[in-house]
């Protein structure tokens, strides 16, 4: 019964992750959807292709165009993108060494119960954070990121 525990605490934080996750990409979908209906019914209201040209020409319709093309999402740019890699690797490598560590002290050597997923979140994380590293490197290299270094008096 005592392997139980870690099994179902497994399975448990694995599965409150997936609701989590499907909430709010269902949210967002929502939210596009409803931003898509309101956009068609403005672009409606134009009689003809020359009102929209003049509507688009104005500061109004430059930010209306602008809005258009923003990203959304719970993860927008290339930096959020790159932090969001490092959280989730930071927090999968954690709770993996956690469990690698509960597995050696609580159990017997020969227990893998809770020894094999967390070596499997531990390199999980470890590749999140190597994944957002090359991200970050490549992205700056190819100039959608900025330079950041900070240069040191």
């Amino acid at each position: 019964m005592e392997v139980m525990i870690p099994i179902v605490l497994f399975i448990g934080f694995f599965a409150t992750m997936s609701f989590i996750s499907h909430n709010r990409s269902k949210r967002s979908a929502v939210a596009t959807a409803a931003r898509a209906e309101v956009y068609n019914r403005m672009i409606d209201k134009f009689g003809s292709a020359k009102e929209f040209t003049d509507f688009l020409q104005t500061a109004e319709g430059r930010s209306f165009i602008e809005e258009l093309g923003r990203d959304r999402g719970p993860v927008s740019g290339p930096y959020d993108k790159i932090l969001w890699s490092i959280k989730a690797g930071v927090l999968s490598t954690l709770v993996g060494l956690t469990l690698v560590l509960l597995s050696m002290t609580m159990f017997d050597t020969t227990e893998e119960g809770v020894m094999i997923p967390g070596a499997i979140l531990t390199a999980l994380g470890a590749g999140f954070i190597i994944s957002a590293v090359i991200s970050q490197r490549l992205s700056a290299s190819w100039g959608i990121l900025p330079a950041t270094r900070v240069e040191r008096a």
